[in-house]
């Protein structure tokens, strides 16, 4: 998962994703391997307006972002992935006007994330 890290709501994510999923790890966008998972994948280096999860050798973004991720969470969050019988478009459009407002109604942070030790393992970088 790779994530925004200076996002209160998408670092509050990624601690979420960490305390409740065995198998995901964690990335910020902002750091070197970050940056270099995302030039990889052919996304934008800057102007993070979505977060990315990379599974099954593919990179899923925004709703469909949260519809893989939530397959990866323990029960009962996994049935954060009943949202797929909406329409995409219907998703995206709730997923985008949060995005664009997240930093005014989450807040924003003035550093990335930073890990505990016990949570390190589960973030790259």
């Amino acid at each position: 998962m790779l994530f925004d890290g200076i996002c209160a709501l998408c670092s509050g994510s990624a601690l979420f994703v960490v305390r409740h999923s065995r198998d995901v790890s964690v990335c910020t966008m902002q750091s070197v391997p970050g940056q270099e998972m995302l030039q990889r994948l052919g996304l934008p280096l800057d102007g993070f307006d979505t977060f990315a999860f990379y599974e099954d050798r593919r990179v899923w973004e925004k709703s469909d972002a949260v519809i893989r991720l939530a397959r990866h969470l323990d029960w009962p969050w996994r049935i954060a992935s009943v949202i797929r019988v909406l329409p995409r478009h219907w998703r995206d459009a709730l997923y985008d006007r949060i995005a664009r407002n997240r930093y005014q109604i989450f807040g924003k942070r003035d550093t990335c994330l930073i890990p505990t030790a016990e949570q390190r393992g589960r973030f790259i970088g």
